[in-house]
């Protein structure tokens, strides 16, 4: 529940089935977005006349993750340690937005 509890008053100020549908709220738009984004992302940074091959390799290589990434995350929670399993994906992600990021500068 949303409270001001460090302000020294301890009221809920929205329910939390009413927290519960503004974050579901925003959270189908952000899906939204980000689903848009994903779909076109390969279809921008193609030449016009790649767009076809640059989609199917898209495609195809997140099959590829989505594959392999769930053994790979489990082998490591068993292996490691739940914190383990966040920390690589987390590393993958920061990886990932470095690449994106040199790729947009040029």
């Amino acid at each position: 529940m949303l409270s001001i509890k460090y302000l020294g008053v301890d009221r809920n100020i929205i329910s939390p089935d009413t927290l519960l549908y503004i974050t579901f709220f925003f959270f189908g738009i952000f899906m939204s977005g980000i689903t848009i984004s994903w779909n076109l992302s390969s279809i921008y940074y193609a030449p016009s006349m790649e767009v076809a091959n640059y989609q199917a390799v898209h495609i195809t290589l997140t099959g590829v993750r989505g594959i392999f990434a769930p053994f790979i995350g489990y082998m490591i929670l068993k292996l490691v340690s739940i914190e383990a399993t966040f920390i690589v994906s987390s590393l993958f992600f920061l990886f990932a937005g470095v690449m994106m990021l040199r790729e947009s500068r040029k």
